[in-house]
């Protein structure tokens, strides 16, 4: 089990990595208040995405493992997966966006204001997280642990690539290319999908996409009804 179990140890070693990327730039070559900022929002969306994402993780592996050996039954039950954690953490995360300013206010007063726009920001990629998750478990669940630890380190590498270039910048184009990269990468992990179990892109989008605009719809309304309430 050594060759399979040590890839996922490495895996999780470049997931440190990609996590604490941001930190070690800010503090080394911007300031530690603007490391701060992000820590603040960042600690928030971490919070609410590995509550989702913890519960995607404990079910997937033991649900996709008992259907491995039917590709047919794996891909329904992975599509229905899929679809049930579009529904959990898209209006959740994007619930959270909408409140990010208050609720920064609210937990870490007018110090910490400048990380509402930041925490808003970095909920698109909580939403993101379980979904890339998901697709972890699948490339564990089919035996490739070598897949998974391959699109970890490549995603890893990518944001280093991007950060540091961007890192004279500022902040905000850092956290844009972040949450871009991240979505694009779903991009990797599905095409790993359609050659493990065949799961076809638009099957893929489709899951995804209609709980999206679902909840962009839905959430825009909200912000418009609630924009003119004064507190």
């Amino acid at each position: 089990m050594f060759g399979f179990s040590s890839k996922l140890m490495i895996t999780n070693i470049f997931n440190i990595l990609n996590r604490e990327a941001f930190s070690v730039l800010l503090k080394k070559y911007i300031s530690n208040h603007v490391a701060g900022i992000y820590t603040q929002a960042r600690k928030w969306d971490d919070m609410a995405s590995n509550t989702i994402n913890g519960m995607v993780t404990s079910v997937a592996q033991p649900t996709l493992a008992q259907v491995n050996e039917d590709t047919e039954r794996y891909r329904s039950v992975f599509r229905k997966m899929m679809r049930f954690t579009c529904f959990v953490t898209f209006p959740a995360m994007f619930g959270l966006a909408i409140i990010a300013q208050d609720f920064i206010l609210l937990v870490g007063k007018e110090k910490w204001a400048e990380s509402g726009l930041i925490l808003a920001l970095l909920c698109i990629h909580g939403a993101v997280v379980p979904i890339t998750t998901l697709y972890s478990n699948l490339t564990i669940s089919r035996g490739k642990s070598d897949i998974n630890l391959a699109c970890t380190i490549g995603q890893c590498l990518a944001v280093w690539a991007g950060l540091i270039p961007l890192y004279p910048k500022g902040l905000m184009p850092m956290v844009l290319y972040f949450i871009g990269l991240n979505i694009a990468w779903l991009g990797i992990w599905q095409w790993c999908a359609k050659h493990l179990i065949g799961l076809r892109w638009r099957e893929a989008l489709k899951d995804i996409l209609s709980f999206l605009v679902f909840t962009l719809a839905v959430h825009s309304f909200t912000w418009w009804a609630t924009s003119g309430i004064q507190i």
